[in-house]
């Protein structure tokens, strides 16, 4: 069910918001991996793990940073309802729902959607593929996060100077 999920997830994805990765594409990260001290299967593997444990970090600092927005906008939220504006009470509902989406994409970075059981070029390639989707996801939510982020440092400047 879950990786049904994250497979309807890819289509819709990479089918609309960004593009499927091209055989060049992939051909560069394979030759990236075959750079790396020879040309052996494990290594290749290892190589490529080695660039996705590099994403689930910067994933997980992205994850921590929405994580805290989140938290501080529920906050001022619950705190500003009591005052009234609903003006901004409507943009910061709008924000938390944004932060809320990208932290599905960010979901979708750290999840492994390829099953490996031996060390075939068709299993290089799938896992040239994923590493390209996450990279792909985390550029596109990283990018997303910081218009989100600019957003929301305009709508608490706007209320608490303008009171909306």
């Amino acid at each position: 069910m879950r990786d049904a999920a994250f497979a309807l997830f890819d289509r819709l994805f990479f089918g609309v918001v960004l593009r499927l990765p091209a055989p060049a594409d992939i051909e560069s990260i394979n030759l990236a991996a075959r750079g790396e001290r020879g040309d052996g299967q494990s290594r290749h593997r290892d190589f490529i793990y080695l660039m996705m444990s590099g994403v689930d970090t910067k994933v997980s600092a992205l994850l921590s940073h929405i994580s805290l927005i989140i938290a501080a906008l529920v906050f001022i939220y619950s705190s500003r309802s009591a005052a009234g504006s609903a003006g901004l009470k409507i943009m910061i509902m709008l924000e938390i729902v944004a932060y809320l989406i990208l932290t599905v994409f960010c979901l979708r970075c750290i999840h492994m959607s390829v099953s490996l059981s031996s060390a075939s070029a068709a299993e290089n390639d799938a896992l040239a593929i994923e590493l390209y989707k996450r990279r792909a996801t985390y550029n596109w939510a990283s990018n997303v996060t910081v218009f989100v982020t600019v957003a929301t440092i305009v709508t608490l400047v706007l209320g608490s100077v303008f009171g909306l």
